[in-house]
C-alpha cells in the first residue's frame, strides 16, 4: 500500500512539472542564470557517487522497516507479535541514533559519523545472517537502526563542502529524488525478488545495499579531496 501511494505522488509530480515551468520563467524573467541541467550534473562523477549513495542508503533503511518482521516470522521462527515489537527496536535505534548524530555532528563532523554508521550496519547485517536465539533478534535490530541513522542527514548536511556553494541547490535537489527513487523502488523489487528466492535472500539484499552505500561514500570522498584546494 505504501509503495502504492508513493508510486501515485511520483506520477502526480511528473503531471504537475509544465505548471512548474511556467512559474519558473516567470520567477527568473528568462535569465539562464547559474542553474545546473540534469544531464550536465549526471556527467559529474561526484553527484552520480551521491545519487547512488542515496539510493542505497535510503534503499536499505526501507527495505529494513518493511521486511525485517517478515524475515524473523519466516526465517528466525518468532511469533509475528514478537517480531512487530523487535521491529519497533529499530525504529528506537532509528530515532535515537538520528537525535545523537545532531548533538555531534559539528564536534565529530558528517564523515566519521558516515563510516560509523556503515561500521554497525555491518555488524548488524552479519548478526542478523546468524541463528542466534530468537531473544537476541531486537539487540540486532537496534544497532542497525543506530547504523542507518548518521547516513541521509549528515550527506544531505555535507553537499555544501562536497560540491560548493554554488552548485549545492542544484545537486540538493537531485539528492531528494536519488533518495525518494531508492525509497519507492528497493522494498517492492526486494519483495518481488524474495517471492522466487525466500526471504533467506533478506541478509543479503541488505549488504548488497551497504556495499553500495559504502563505495559510494568512500569514492565521493575521494573525489572531494581530490578537489580542495592545498593548505
Amino acid at each position: 500500500v505504501s509503495a502504492g501511494l508513493q508510486a501515485l505522488m511520483l506520477v502526480l509530480l511528473f503531471l504537475s512539472l509544465p505548471l512548474w515551468k511556467g512559474v519558473d520563467s516567470a520567477d527568473t524573467g528568462g535569465d539562464d542564470h547559474t542553474r545546473s541541467s540534469v544531464r550536465a550534473l549526471a556527467g559529474r562523477a561526484d553527484v552520480r557517487m551521491v545519487w547512488l549513495y542515496l539510493f542505497a542508503c535510503s534503499g536499505l533503511e526501507y527495505i529494513c522497516g518493511f521486511w525485517s518482521s517478515t524475515f524473523l516470522v519466516n526465517c528466525r521462527g518468532l511469533s509475528p507479535e514478537i517480531a512487530a515489537q523487535y521491529v519497533s527496536f529499530f525504529y528506537i535505534g532509528l530515532t535515537v541514533g538520528r537525535f545523537l548524530s545532531g548533538v555531534v555532528a559539528d564536534k565529530w563532523g558528517g564523515w566519521p559519523l558516515i563510516h560509523t554508521g556503515c561500521i554497525l550496519l555491518a555488524c548488524g547485517i552479519f548478526l542478523l545472517a546468524l541463528p542466534l536465539p530468537a531473544e537476541c533478534y531486537f539487540a540486532v535490530l537496534l544497532i542497525m537502526g543506530l547504523g542507518v541513522a548518521p547516513n541521509y542527514p549528515n550527506m544531505v548536511l555535507l553537499t555544501p563542502r562536497n560540491f560548493g556553494r554554488d552548485l549545492a541547490p542544484a545537486v540538493m535537489g537531485t539528492q531528494m529524488a536519488a533518495a525518494y527513487t531508492g525509497i519507492m523502488l528497493a522494498p517492492p523489487v526486494f519483495g518481488f525478488a524474495a517471492r522466487f528466492t525466500g526471504m533467506d535472500l533478506f541478509p543479503y539484499a541488505l549488504a548488497l545495499y551497504l556495499v553500495l552505500t559504502a563505495f559510494s561514500s568512500l569514492r565521493l570522498k575521494a573525489l572531494a579531496r581530490q578537489k580542495a584546494p592545498a593548505v
